[in-house]
């Protein structure tokens, strides 16, 4: 909010003095946070400010263009759920975005982050409101709704725990009257990278493997299928995103060419 901007340009000026392990602004840090209205279980300790570059994706107010941002790494117990995960919405398939590439036998989830990310939260938060508003309208006045995604691969129970992800703990849960779900996307490192400090850009849509609906974002319940769209880094290594996204009515088409 405009009320907290100059604290929130205090903080980030702090920061870039390397003074923000200051207790006054550990506080004012604190209850700025509060008042984005981020999620419980985020750790307020890891945000920081940050500008926002203007072709980052996120909509602000150019008088004050600065971001809260963290990342957290995920401890053992978490990197067990994501490749239980993985395990689960894995399909060995071969189609035509592989290029002739083999298809692997699996995935294995080496590192993984948290991402928490102020604006796009707060973007987020708006938009499932207003479609969980858009739905209600339609049921209210008799309209068809395909509102859920039958047998969605994320969904799943858990191939180890047998529970779902969604009901394994506060940080999956999902908005069930927006039609959420938990949706896969790959891409490189350094786009992953640009996508997680801001979002997805729709003028990017289609510059690693096409859009065959048109320009969008493309998300998928499989990550074998996601896969297909990543790049091996320096390392050798792949990155796959798993996002929280709001489907709500949705418009479902099964042509092989739409």
């Amino acid at each position: 909010s405009k009320e907290h901007a100059p604290q929130r340009y205090a903080i980030c000026f702090a920061e870039s003095m390397g003074l923000g392990h200051l207790e006054c602004l550990q506080r004012i840090r604190s209850k700025v946070c509060e008042s984005l209205n981020l999620p419980s279980f985020w750790d307020l300790s890891v945000m920081q400010g940050m500008e926002v570059d203007a072709d980052a994706g996120l909509t602000y107010d150019p008088s004050s263009n600065l971001n809260w941002w963290g990342s957290c790494g995920l401890d053992d117990n978490s990197l067990s759920i994501m490749q239980d995960l993985v395990d689960t919405s894995f399909r060995k398939r071969y189609t035509r975005d592989r290029r002739g590439a083999k298809v692997p036998d699996g995935l294995r989830v080496v590192k993984g982050v948290r991402i928490q990310n102020a604006l796009n939260w707060a973007e987020f938060v708006a938009a499932a409101t207003r479609i969980k508003e858009e739905v209600a309208s339609l049921r209210a006045s008799g309209d068809s709704v395909l509102d859920t995604v039958s047998e969605l691969k994320t969904a799943h129970a858990l191939l180890t725990t047998g529970q779902k992800f969604h009901e394994l703990d506060e940080k999956y849960t999902l908005d069930g009257d927006a039609n959420c779900a938990w949706l896969w996307h790959g891409t490189s490192e350094a786009a992953a990278d640009s996508i997680s400090k801001g979002d997805f850009r729709i003028d990017k849509a289609g510059s690693n493997a096409g859009t065959l609906f048109g320009r969008g974002v493309y998300l998928a319940e499989s990550c074998s299928k996601s896969d297909e769209y990543s790049q091996e880094n320096a390392d050798g290594l792949r990155c796959l995103l798993l996002c929280r996204a709001t489907l709500g009515n949705v418009n479902y088409c099964d042509q092989k060419r739409p």
